[in-house]
């Protein structure tokens, strides 16, 4: 379990992800999925097609880190119940405060 500071937000993509990418493209994702600077220190959460593997990309002040998991048990998001790339918290508009 991780425990995140309050000023710390969580971004997941709605639509699935190419997870062959390492670093640079994730964090270009970040950029044009969430309009977000992947430097801020939130996690940005992607998943592949399958819905079966998971990446957490986040910068730690120094370097870049991924966060991977893969799960026996795919799991699905529908359009309809994720309509759009969002932060999880109240706040929309991404920000490095």
């Amino acid at each position: 379990m991780l425990t995140l500071p309050p000023s710390v937000r969580v971004y997941v993509a709605a639509e699935p992800a190419d997870l062959r990418k390492s670093f640079d493209g994730l964090s270009s994702l970040v950029a044009q999925r969430f309009g977000a600077d992947p430097l801020c220190g939130h996690l940005f959460v992607f998943r592949d097609r399958r819905g079966d593997q998971i990446r957490i990309l986040f910068w730690d002040r120094t370097e870049y880190a991924i966060f991977a998991k893969n799960s026996p048990v795919a799991v699905s998001t529908s359009p309809a119940t994720c309509p759009k790339e969002r932060p999880t918290s109240r706040s929309r508009q991404p920000s490095c405060r």
